[in-house]
């Protein structure tokens, strides 16, 4: 054999150095995917659900308990949104919250749902509306948000989890919660417009209240529905 024919075959890659290559990318591909399905993949099971309760910012709510009814603390609980956010209850503290549950079997969220985010729209950041999907897929969910327009925060329990610990009876429920995550009130069954309007300003009016005892004021009493009424114009105002 010649030199020039012994150091080509010394130049040429054997077999197991390619093998070694193409195992090598694949392995870099396979690492690549996991970590993207990582970043951007659905959250984790462990990751969402009822959670620990979180201390209320003001002295006389640290000694309530937590359970679904007024006067009580809201269940806190972590979930996911139907656009892929992770949302703590505790960590909307400072804003009413108007939480709702229903399901894309119910009848009555047809009406209810769309007049939610006519009542949305009006309040603004004055109020958090937010709906929780009782057991449905997170595709039937955001397919039914979408048809119906609904633009307002709506989270996935596809588990129930969140649905059995706020003691869900009856589809849809609503759930009044103060600035403080003190429970104002539970409705079960379908509610209009001004029903909604009334819990929310009831709600407004109680933390205005509460500012001007903290201030030193003299709180307003007797506060009439025309009052409510006037802070629902303000809060369309331009």
């Amino acid at each position: 054999m010649s030199d020039s024919t012994q150091n080509r075959q010394a130049r040429r890659p054997g077999a197991a150095g390619s093998v070694a290559v193409i195992v090598l990318v694949i392995a870099v591909a396979i690492g690549v995917g996991v970590w993207q399905d990582r970043e951007t993949g659905p959250v984790a099971p462990d990751e969402v659900g009822l959670i620990d309760q979180v201390a209320p910012d003001v002295a006389d709510a640290n000694a309530l308990s937590t359970a679904p009814e007024a006067g009580a603390l809201a269940p806190n609980f972590r979930l996911e949104t139907v656009g892929g956010e992770v949302l703590e209850l505790a960590d909307l503290r400072g804003t009413p919250i108007f939480l709702n549950f229903w399901a894309t079997w119910c009848f009555f969220c047809l009406t209810e749902m769309p007049a939610m985010q006519v009542v949305a729209d009006e309040y603004g950041d004055q109020v958090v509306v937010m709906g929780v999907n009782a057991g449905d897929s997170p595709e039937d969910a955001r397919t039914y948000a979408s048809n119906f327009d609904i633009r307002y925060t709506l989270a996935l329990d596809t588990q129930l989890e969140i649905t059995e610990a706020y003691a869900v009876r009856q589809m849809p429920t609503s759930v009044f919660i103060d600035e403080h995550g003190v429970v104002a009130s539970v409705i079960y069954g379908v509610i209009v417009p001004d029903q909604m309007r009334e819990n929310i300003d009831a709600m407004l009016n109680a933390a205005v209240a509460k500012a001007e005892l903290s201030a030193g004021m003299s709180p307003r009493t007797g506060i009439a529905p025309l009052a409510a009424a006037t802070t629902r114009r303000l809060c369309c105002s331009a």
